[in-house]
């Protein structure tokens, strides 16, 4: 959940706003809430998300139950010491064979004899120091990683590799906000949502005396303006950013 500060505001004061501007009545706010939603999620896919993070428990067969809410994830990991995610690495490759069975982990392999080839197998890749991995010069670096994982969105579930050796993983994904009525947007994609919302509060009404295919052209057309503007409100270049970015290329080396 977003803080409560100025550069957050609630879903529901948005759709109000809305009410009020279009002159409607509160009756009308179950259906705008709904059309505000979608609104929030297109913003989520196409110009801001606000992730959502969990800690979600390993059942035994290795899998893990994906959040009610859950609509896309950006990160699956686990803890180390410095309170950072240590990232699972995503493994095409594992089998979602039996994955929403108990018996899982005792069906999805073989004792076929093929011959693989693993990059950790190879001393000569990285060098472990007994502490850490080092690159050795010229070679290119391992993907090192606390686990591999899959997802099967269609059966809402993320599955592990069967050596994976934690209880739990963190999970960081985008949510849906239509359960949550004090879901907080930012306020820079405010005029957006509410652009949103006026178009699609009359896109599907017949052509009358209230609304006409003019109308409707002039409120998409306003919408995608916004969204526009949205785009570049939420990445603004700062400062800061800027003095960071110098910063952090400088380094002491033979001037020319």
């Amino acid at each position: 959940m977003a803080m409560d500060t100025a550069q957050w505001l609630g879903l529901a004061e948005v759709v109000y706003q809305y009410i009020d501007q279009a002159k409607l009545t509160t009756a009308e706010f179950r259906r705008l809430w709904t059309i505000g939603v979608r609104g929030v999620e297109e913003m989520g896919m196409d110009v801001h998300s606000t992730p959502k993070t969990v800690k979600l428990a390993v059942k035994a067969n290795k899998t893990v139950d994906l959040p009610s809410d859950f609509i896309a994830f950006s990160k699956a990991g686990v803890l180390n010491a410095d309170g950072e995610v240590a990232t699972l690495r995503r493994n095409t490759d594992l089998t979602a064979y039996r994955i929403d069975m108990a018996d899982r982990l005792q069906n999805n392999t073989d004792n076929t004899d093929i011959e693989t080839f693993r990059l950790q197998d190879l001393a000569y890749v990285n060098y472990y120091d007994g502490a850490r991995y080092v690159n050795i010069f010229g070679v290119g670096a391992m993907l090192n990683s606390a686990g591999q994982f899959d997802i099967s969105e269609d059966l809402g579930i993320i599955y592990l590799d069967n050596d994976f050796p934690y209880t739990y993983i963190i999970l960081e994904y985008l949510s849906s906000p239509a359960d949550d009525v004090d879901y907080k947007i930012p306020i820079q994609v405010k005029e957006a949502v509410l652009s949103y919302i006026a178009w699609k509060d009359i896109e599907m009404l017949p052509s009358g005396r209230r609304v006409n295919i003019s109308e409707k052209q002039i409120r998409r057309k306003e919408y995608y303006n916004q969204k526009r503007l949205a785009r570049l409100r939420v990445n603004p270049v700062t400062p800061w950013d800027a003095n960071e970015v110098i910063r952090m290329g400088q380094k002491l080396a033979a001037k020319a």
